[in-house]
């Protein structure tokens, strides 16, 4: 469940023509899915997180990882937001 910065990331470093990139990029995403995909991750992480006392080292281990995972900063703060208003 990667986002679209580490896919199109990959996909450069596979060698994949840049045309091809942009043109797979173009297309529609279900986007109620790929929100969905960043929820459960942010969830999963936060579980994994449980004994971490400080809430900003907390929150800052799940943007990393969702960083790495691929997902848009922006996208990542709404649901780091919604995980923690559920808890």
């Amino acid at each position: 469940m990667w986002g679209r910065n580490r896919l199109r990331q990959e996909l450069k470093m596979r060698q994949i023509d840049q045309k091809l990139i942009e043109k797979a990029f173009k297309e529609e995403i279900d986007l109620d899915k790929y929100w969905n995909n960043l929820l459960y991750l942010t969830q999963k992480k936060f579980n994994l997180l449980a004994s971490e006392r400080e809430s900003f080292k907390k929150i800052n281990k799940v943007k990393a990882y969702l960083a790495y995972k691929g997902y848009e900063f922006d996208l990542m703060n709404d649901a780091i937001e919604t995980v923690k208003t559920k808890e």
